[in-house]
């Protein structure tokens, strides 16, 4: 459940930051190539928020984690 959870907050701040982000682009440029521009922009940065989401909260879960037994 622990790395379901991850994934699903790290999607969550994915979608959330591409719509919200690229429905503001859409109403900025009028012009299609800037819009693409903006586009690949807006989805790098969201793909880095939530791959950085992701990873830090897998690193709290394992530190909670009792450690494995031999």
């Amino acid at each position: 459940m622990s790395k379901a959870r991850a994934v699903g907050s790290a999607t969550l701040l994915f979608v959330g930051m591409a719509g919200s982000l690229g429905g503001l682009g859409a109403l900025v440029f009028e012009e299609i190539a800037s819009l693409a521009v903006y586009g690949v922009g807006v989805t790098a940065g969201a793909a880095w928020l939530s791959i950085g989401t992701y990873r830090t909260e897998r690193a709290a879960q394992a530190e909670k984690a009792p450690p494995p037994e031999a």
